[in-house]
Parts: structure tokens; C-alpha cells; sequence
């Protein structure tokens, strides 16, 4: 990526998920240095995952691509609301970001952010130190939302 900012894209998945994953992360690899897919090996109500599928997606998105599966912990879910179980992924992520990033996007897997919008990630990192930005998240429904726009979170 020509960008003098380094950003780590860091995904969301599950198996539910499984439709989505290679374009989100086809979209992602093109606008990050590094991404990285934490994956549980249970889903979130601590039923196994699909282990045929799992295999299916890491060999079909090996390229450049870094998974990482955990073990699911059902102490640790148990006590968790549903949002923070989510968390949980994001943080294993957040554990593996090289050294020299300098901005993390996360996404879930169904989540992806169009080609034409790559830009302005960029734009607004190089243009706006910011400590961090949020992208609204769009619906698409009967109506076609075609861009995206960035909300600069400043510690002010």
C-alpha cells in the first residue's frame, strides 16, 4: 500500500459469515498492510464450529492473509454480554498487530469496504490526526448507498 501510515485490518468471522469473507478480505488487503481474521473455534452460544468450513476459508484466503483460531472459554463467555463477546475476537487481533502499524480497522466479516472508498481511509489518515475516526455503518437495501464517509474522534 502506497501510504506513509501503516493500517492493520483486523475481521470478524464466523462460519455464518462464510459468504462474505473473501470479498471483504480481497477489498481489505488492498487498502492494509496486514490482516489479520481471528476465528473462535466455537460460535458465540458455545456450539462447535464448522470445522469443514473453516478449512474451506483459510485455504481458499491463505494469501497474505493472517488466521488466528482460539479456544472458546466458556467462563469466559458465559459472564460476557453479547457486545463484549465480540470484543474477544477483536482483542486477539489486537494481539497480533505488528510493531510498526499505525492505524487498526476493524470489521465483521459482512462488512466491506468498496474499492472506490479506499481513498478516503487514506485521505483521512494522512490529512487528519485524529485518535481515531468511525465510519457509519451503511444498510443495503432496495437503496444503493454508494460511499462512505469518515467522523474524525479527536481527544478534545
Amino acid at each position: 500500500m502506497d501510504n506513509k501510515y501503516k493500517i492493520a485490518t483486523i475481521i470478524n468471522y464466523c462460519t455464518n459469515d462464510y459468504k462474505f469473507i473473501g470479498h471483504c478480505i480481497k477489498e481489505a488487503k488492498l487498502f492494509s498492510d496486514q490482516v489479520i481474521v481471528p476465528v473462535c473455534d466455537h460460535f458465540l452460544d458455545g456450539t462447535p464450529e464448522n470445522r469443514e468450513l473453516l478449512e474451506k476459508t483459510y485455504k481458499e484466503n491463505s494469501d497474505n492473509v493472517e488466521f488466528y483460531e482460539y479456544k472458546y472459554d466458556n467462563n469466559v463467555f458465559e459472564n460476557l454480554e453479547y457486545c463484549a463477546v465480540h470484543a474477544c475476537s477483536r482483542l486477539e487481533g489486537f494481539r497480533r498487530i505488528k510493531d510498526d502499524i499505525d492505524y487498526i480497522i476493524f470489521l465483521d466479516a459482512d462488512e466491506i469496504i468498496s474499492e472506490k472508498d479506499h481513498y478516503k481511509i487514506k485521505e483521512a489518515i494522512t490529512n487528519n490526526k485524529a485518535l481515531a475516526y468511525s465510519m457509519p455503518q451503511l444498510h443495503y437495501t432496495n437503496k444503493f448507498v454508494n460511499h462512505v464517509d469518515f467522523v474524525k474522534i479527536d481527544n478534545n
